[in-house]
């Protein structure tokens, strides 16, 4: 009886066995690849079952043939916007910057002397200059020297014009003839008409000081340091990426222009991972400078604090005042 029911059993195990060797098969198929020969008898057991489907293994992309894809560009940036992101990226380096604007310096300063009026103003050796207001500036006589000889007196000297700038006009020269009263009659007036502008530009006025620390400028903004990396492509190759890790200023002006030093630096080598070669490398911070610069053409700027005191004192106790807080380097105290 014992042996008559294992011969049953093997019966069954040569009937299904093949079966339950196919079922692994098909189940391991998708991670292993190999031939399995399986006995014509196996083979019409399965015939009725669906056939797995395919499974399509896409081949590596052939990067040569394909365009390259860019980043996504960062979206435009106002003005305003541009110019508070450089501001908060280099601070110290925008500190002396401002963007060209009307603030009404130039009207504080006119407002020293009343409309048609003259007034006297000082000097950093707190050295009185009488100037008279005219439409843009307040004017003065300065570099005055009279000679007498006789009858004749002549005067000469150069007008100093404080505005927007500071401009020297030079070679006056007046003559004067006693009348039968005794009194200077003016007979001759001659001027060279030479005109030299001096330092800087008009940069800040309040109401005891005027200074004259700032430039125009041009900005750029630079990438000044590098990183660059190795990556290993899908297909197998290999690139070298480079994104920017710092920014900088350049400044192009009259009389300076700042240049950033930047270098290159080989980062780690080769990713764990293969990348993507058919799309650009990664560079946000390059894409966010021309976004920047972009927002800021065409701008104008100005580079003040060029000076460390001011040039003008609208009264004597005011220059005196500032002299015993700041000692004025003796080269520094005669600006015209």
């Amino acid at each position: 009886m014992h042996a008559m029911r294992g011969v049953e059993i093997a019966s069954v195990m040569r009937r299904w066995g093949w079966l339950a060797l196919l079922s692994l098969t098909l189940a391991l198929g998708s991670c292993r690849q190999g031939t399995v020969a399986l006995p014509s008898r196996a083979i019409q057991i399965v015939a009725a079952e669906p056939a797995p489907a395919a499974v399509s293994i896409a081949e590596p992309p052939i990067y040569d043939a394909r365009p390259m894809l860019g980043a996504p560009a960062p979206p435009a940036m106002t003005f305003d916007e541009a110019w508070a992101w450089l501001s908060a990226e280099l601070p110290k380096d925008t500190a002396s910057l401002r963007p060209s604007r009307d603030d009404g310096r130039l009207e504080r300063l006119l407002a020293w002397a009343p409309p048609g009026g003259t007034t006297t103003v000082f000097d950093r050796a707190c050295r009185p200059l009488k100037v008279a207001r005219n439409e843009g500036s307040l004017d003065g006589d300065v570099h005055v020297k009279t000679v007498v000889h006789d009858r004749t007196k002549t005067v000469s000297g150069d007008t100093i014009e404080l505005g927007r700038d500071i401009t020297l006009v030079c070679g006056f020269d007046f003559t004067y003839e006693r009348d039968a009263s005794g009194k200077w009659v003016k007979t001759v007036v001659s001027a060279t008409g030479c005109a030299t502008t001096i330092g800087h530009s008009l940069s800040e006025v309040t109401d005891a000081e005027a200074w004259y620390g700032s430039a125009p400028a041009r900005i750029e903004v630079k990438c000044s340091s590098r990183l660059e990396t190795r990556q290993r492509c899908l297909d197998g190759t290999e690139r070298t990426c480079s994104k920017c890790t710092r920014v900088a200023i350049e400044l192009d002006g009259p009389g300076h222009l700042r240049i950033p030093g930047g270098c290159a630096v080989l980062g780690p080598g080769r990713r764990p991972e293969p990348a993507d070669c058919a799309v650009a490398c990664p560079d946000d911070l390059g894409a966010k400078i021309a976004t920047v610069n972009a927002a800021l053409s065409g701008a104008t700027f100005e580079e003040f604090r060029l000076e460390s005191h001011p040039t003008l004192f609208r009264t004597r106790s005011a220059c005196l005042a500032y002299r015993r807080l700041h000692a004025i380097p003796r080269d520094q105290l005669e600006t015209w």
